[in-house]
């Protein structure tokens, strides 16, 4: 199994590079690429595994688009082609055509399309929510089920019911299924993490706030302010339970990677 990071290539400048990466809100995020048998069928474990894998990539189609960022990206474009603000201007003018946003549209017009965007956002942060409680469940399952076998194993080698070589065959076999478990939970809790923080980026940008008053890690003062957090809920309570999520999940890893230890100890002994 292998996790994947993608990064933009650098060509023209950071400056391009940063506006890019701003208007580009989530064209590559930690993708989970699992390599053939990873997931042992024979593991009776193996089904919790992937219910994680497949809430992580149900997550790769959460995308929102901000309307408004239309002729950035085109500017951007423009800007990294030709090299000067000429080429900038027809690509913010491509830009602007592209995602139906002109120079005379009204003010109202802009605002409902900000609306309509943080609307978006609220609906697939829900959804992210979602997805993070799936694996979060599946995760926990896989936890228990992983504990019950290395606890099996404890037992047999207690009551001298298997051999200290095959004791130990078997022990490698849970060390590595347990790392594989340790991936593959990190990888889809930060994955689906990833989208979220998309989604407050883009709330932010929709709104005119900074992301901290999204994310609810900053009190709202101004009336824009609590206007833009009342219409994205959902931004925030996924953050709060990814967070709950993976500080559940390390108290459960830590014990087996105890229980795991203390084998290795009666076999020593």
């Amino acid at each position: 199994m292998s996790l994947k990071i993608c990064k933009p290539a650098l060509r023209r400048g950071t400056a391009t590079l940063a506006l890019m990466s701003m208007v580009a809100l989530s064209a590559c995020d930690e993708a989970i690429t699992l390599a053939p048998g990873t997931i042992d069928a024979r593991d009776n474990c193996s089904s919790f595994q992937q219910s994680i894998v497949d809430a992580r990539q149900k997550a790769n189609n959460l995308k929102v688009q901000n309307a408004a960022l239309g002729a950035l990206a085109g500017a951007a474009i423009g800007a990294a082609v030709t090299g000067d603000s000429d080429g900038a201007l027809i690509g913010a003018l491509i830009g602007a055509a592209a995602s139906g946003v002109a120079t005379a549209e009204t003010q109202k017009k802009q605002r409902a399309a900000d609306a309509d965007t943080l609307r978006n956002v609220n609906a697939k942060a829900g959804s992210a929510n979602q997805l993070l409680t799936q694996a979060g469940k599946s995760s926990a399952a896989l936890r228990s089920c992983r504990q019950k076998q290395i606890k099996s194993l404890e037992q047999k080698v207690r009551t001298g019911a298997i051999s200290n070589q095959a004791a130990r065959s078997e022990l490698t076999v849970l060390k590595r299924r347990a790392s594989v478990d340790n991936q593959i939970i990190s990888a889809s809790f930060n994955g689906i993490g990833n989208r979220v923080d998309n989604f407050v980026r883009t709330g932010a940008q929709a709104s005119g706030v900074e992301q901290a008053i999204i994310s609810r890690q900053a009190a709202a003062k101004t009336q824009q302010q609590r206007n833009a957090r009342a219409a994205t809920p959902n931004v925030s309570r996924a953050k709060s339970n990814q967070a709950k999520l993976v500080e559940a999940d390390a108290r459960s890893r830590a014990s087996i990677d105890r229980s795991l230890d203390a084998i290795d100890v009666l076999l020593s002994g």
